[in-house]
């Protein structure tokens, strides 16, 4: 039907409803469907330009409405980002880096942040109690952090404590020995290495200094040292890899978490960073790679953010390949563990 032909239509409606029956009726009549005619032409007019075809690489928009208030910010988010891989040098740096590490200190260590699950609306179930770590989904449940590393990954726990009780509720270290390879050989590492993992438990009150924390100790310099059987081991800004597992806060009160770095100072090498976390990429990955940081995996779409993908990203560490490792195993991992995802469907979602 042609715009004219709904125009006459409407004009038929109006006299079948009697609306010409009086002068005032007539006279508002005659008004309303001036200004339809009007409507119409504009509509026209616009509508006879050839539409512009989006440009091929233009990048995914992301737009934030404020709220006068002060209160949280509404947020629509554009299509996920197209599968990008970090720069030829930023490799070589973040890269180059492990070698020289592993001789100088005999270990690599990892630091990941995990915020707790809070259901909202039944805190009795353990699962989604966000104050107590013990049972909770992205802790001590079957596939939590504190559980399926000792259970499924082959790590083993070599320390634990309640953090400072207040900010970070649970602190957990693990270890596993890394046998050399051919992947490793090839970049000079000749002889096993031990690998520690510390993961550290915010409760979810606290989900926003969590999502904040990864990047204050790899662009800030924020570390942390723990004494191993007698050997001092450094995480945070001392970890080579540093990142955030649970929801994203992002997605429902969006601000700008590499606003709050201030006087920060310039890291001596370059850290890897990941944000295992729904839409994670939608929102982290670009300013990840502009603040000179090595991508290692965030999440195009929707995802359980649950320690499978974890123990399968830090797969891809240990076997020394790096690069697309840390998203080929995860993507593994998360097929293995998620039953309804294919691994075709899993590279979709994933990315380095």
């Amino acid at each position: 039907m042609t715009d004219y032909s709904r125009l006459a239509l409407m004009l038929h409606r109006v006299r079948s409803r009697g609306l010409f029956s009086s002068r005032s009726q007539r006279l508002a009549t005659i008004v309303f469907v001036v200004s339809l005619i009007a409507s119409f032409g504009i509509a026209v007019i616009f509508s006879s330009k050839p539409s512009k075809e989006p440009d091929s690489d233009s990048s995914d928009e992301l737009s934030t409405a404020s709220n006068e208030s002060g209160g949280s910010t509404a947020m629509t988010v554009g299509d996920s980002p197209p599968a990008s891989k970090p720069t030829a040098h930023e490799a070589i740096e973040f890269e180059s880096s492990l070698p020289r590490l592993i001789h100088e200190q005999g270990y690599l260590s990892v630091t990941v942040h995990v915020a707790l699950y809070d259901d909202g609306r039944n805190r009795k179930r353990a699962l989604g109690d966000g104050s107590n770590p013990d049972a909770n989904m992205y802790w001590g449940s079957r596939y939590g952090v504190d559980v399926h590393l000792t259970k499924d990954a082959g790590w083993t726990r070599v320390f634990k404590d309640r953090g400072d009780e207040r900010r970070m509720i649970r602190r957990s270290v693990f270890h596993r020995r890394v046998d050399t390879n051919d992947a490793w050989m090839a970049r000079t590492v000749e002889a096993p290495f031990d690998l520690y993992l510390l993961a550290v438990a915010w409760p979810n009150s606290r989900s926003v200094e969590a999502t904040e924390q990864p990047l204050r100790e790899a662009l800030c310099g924020e570390s942390t040292v723990i004494s191993i059987d007698g050997r001092d081991i450094a995480f945070g800004a001392g970890s080579v890899i540093t990142g955030f597992l649970g929801q994203n806060r992002l997605l429902t009160d969006y601000w700008d978490p590499f606003a709050t770095l201030v006087g920060c100072r310039t890291p001596e090498r370059q850290m890897g960073l990941f944000y295992i976390s729904p839409r994670s990429a939608v929102l982290l990955h670009k300013p990840t790679l502009d603040h000179g940081l090595y991508s290692v995996l965030f999440a195009r779409e929707s995802i359980t953010p649950e320690a499978y993908l974890l123990s399968g990203m830090l797969e891809g560490l240990a076997s020394g390949e790096l690069g697309e490792a840390f998203v080929t195993q995860a993507v593994k991992s998360y097929a293995k563990y998620q039953k309804s995802i294919r691994e075709s469907q899993a590279k979709m979602v994933l990315m380095q």
